[in-house]
């Protein structure tokens, strides 16, 4: 009879239970470290993501690098910059903005071209800068980078893969 036939002793069951158990406990920023779906077919949906995206997306209008409102000269420290890294899964969004206790980048996300949101950093102004690196899921062909500014509004750019 081989391994896979065998059945479990009680001490086999106790061990591999306890493992999943332990497993299954952990944290969950500690399980994710700000990334889902490392290479996963399917998108999941992170019900907390989904709702700050949409609480800060209620803020009002969202500016782009062609619609910036009031804010003109401010493009270049508020737009996120999406970056590739091909073949490796993963993408980096960062903004070239300032982090101080008065005016900081509180956060940036990714919406997939199903606006599913599949990724997510909040900051604080003690960070040294707001920059982010997400694993997007297989499949995803289009992103649209988003970033929060506390002074400045939402700002929002595409990326198509």
């Amino acid at each position: 009879m081989n391994s896979q036939n065998t059945p479990l002793n009680r001490r086999s069951f106790i061990k591999r239970t306890s493992t999943l158990l332990g497993l299954s406990l952990l944290p969950i920023p500690l399980t994710r470290c700000g990334t889902i779906n490392t290479g996963a077919d399917e998108v999941t949906i992170d019900q907390a993501w989904e709702d700050r995206a949409s609480e800060l997306e209620a803020h009002g209008e969202l500016r782009t690098a062609t619609n910036p409102g009031p804010w003109t000269e401010k493009i270049a420290g508020h737009l996120p910059a999406v970056s590739l890294e091909p073949g490796s899964g993963q993408l980096t969004v960062i903004t070239g903005h300032g982090m101080s206790s008065d005016h900081y980048i509180t956060t940036l996300y990714i919406r997939n071209q199903d606006g599913i949101v599949i990724g997510l950093k909040e900051f604080s102004p003690q960070d040294p800068e707001a920059k982010a690196v997400f694993t997007y899921p297989k499949g995803t062909t289009k992103v649209q980078a988003f970033s929060f500014c506390n002074l400045h509004d939402h700002w929002m750019a595409e990326k198509t893969f």
